[in-house]
């Protein structure tokens, strides 16, 4: 399991659908298929269920939708606070002055 098949989960669930997940991840719908089909397969239970006009979460994607979403708001945090942190040290360095 790793970070890119929790935030199609993710997606998938928000987005009701496969293909609008893949619209939002800017992939294919078999590309969207293949990774839950992928996270079904690795944790042994179906993550969705089809049904009329869509999907809906099974009892398996209930349980890791909160552990799903919070992985996916912490690697965001840390991206956004490694951008900062990036875009700081490029401002010290554009300031400081080189030693003569």
């Amino acid at each position: 399991m790793d970070t890119e098949a929790l935030e199609t989960f993710v997606a998938v669930h928000r987005e009701q659908g496969f293909s609008r997940a893949a619209r939002v991840l800017h992939r294919t719908q078999p590309a969207i298929s293949r990774r839950i089909s992928l996270l079904e397969h690795e944790l042994g239970a179906p993550l969705f269920e089809r049904v009329t006009g869509g999907i809906v979460l099974s009892q398996a994607g209930r349980v890791l939708l909160p552990y799903a979403e919070r992985v996916n708001s912490d690697m965001f945090r840390e991206l956004s606070d490694l951008v900062e942190s990036r875009e700081q040290l490029l401002h010290r360095l554009a300031h400081e002055t080189p030693d003569a």
